[in-house]
């Protein structure tokens, strides 16, 4: 907790956070009436928070994203038996609620793995389940050239002077990597332009803001279940370059959008 009665988190999660000018996330603020709350865009402005990067890049829906979410439908649609009398409203409001729960538990799968693999990063210890992804992923790095013996920086959070916060997935011997689940990892699987942004500005911010360099940038795609796949998979620096162009116009209508200019005197 900090003077002003605003709560930080030491490591950042993503989507629809705030930080603050050293870096934090900031997940509780005080309210109205003295309660802890979580920050709006009002708290952002009287505070001077930043966005978080998942939250300027969510201004434009993921094609990919989307597709998953309506094939998430079509196969609750086809596993959930109609029960009988039951209304064409009721039946599709289940429908969207299973498929929100498949989301949710897809979601929440990832996260677990997030974190073991942070977990392993910040102590060189890991729990038995999750050993499968920790060796498929320093397998992977170490296919790759990566001197997986260099110290791994994980979840290091970070803002630019542009007014953003993002947070740095994993930062080991030069590269800076992302890691995504997904359902299934196979040599088809490639990183999709978001993917991009979101490390085109990561590396920005990482520069500006920490002693950390990174002059490769790469995804890390891994399965949410065994048998274990990982697929290393690097953005080269032309990508990264358009991969900034394209955030630094996202930011800027955000910005302009909500007309919360922090940090003035930058301009993406």
């Amino acid at each position: 907790m900090t003077d002003d009665g605003t709560k930080t988190a030491k490591h950042a999660k993503e989507g629809g956070h705030w930080y603050d000018a050293d870096g934090r996330q900031v997940v509780e603020v005080t309210g109205a009436k003295g309660q802890p709350v979580k920050p709006t865009l009002r708290h952002a402005r009287k505070l001077d928070l930043v966005p978080g990067v998942t939250t300027v890049i969510g201004q434009v829906k993921s094609y990919q994203l989307e597709r998953w979410k309506i094939r998430q439908a079509v196969l609750a649609a086809l596993t959930l038996p109609r029960v009988d009398g039951e209304t064409d409203a009721a039946y599709l409001n289940r429908i969207d609620d299973d498929g929100r729960e498949q989301a949710k538990a897809a979601a929440e799968r990832g996260t677990a793995i997030h974190a073991a693999i942070q977990g392993y990063a910040d102590t060189n210890t890991v729990g038995v389940e999750w050993l499968p992804w920790i060796e498929g992923v320093t397998a992977e790095l170490h296919a790759a050239g990566i001197a997986t013996s260099e110290p791994w920086r994980s979840e290091v959070a970070c803002v630019s002077t542009h007014g953003y916060g993002t947070k740095a997935d994993l930062v080991v011997d030069g590269w800076l990597l992302d890691f995504k689940t997904k359902d299934a990892v196979d040599g088809k699987t490639k990183p999709y332009d978001e993917h991009a942004q979101q490390l085109a500005a990561t590396r920005v911010a990482l520069r500006e803001s920490t002693d950390l360099v990174a002059d490769r940038c790469g995804i890390v795609f891994l399965t949410r279940d065994e048998p274990v796949t990982v697929r290393l998979v690097e953005i080269d620096e032309a990508e990264i370059c358009r991969g900034w162009d394209c955030f630094a116009a996202l930011l800027w209508h955000w910005q302009a959008k909500h007309r919360h200019h922090p940090w003035q005197g930058t301009t993406p």
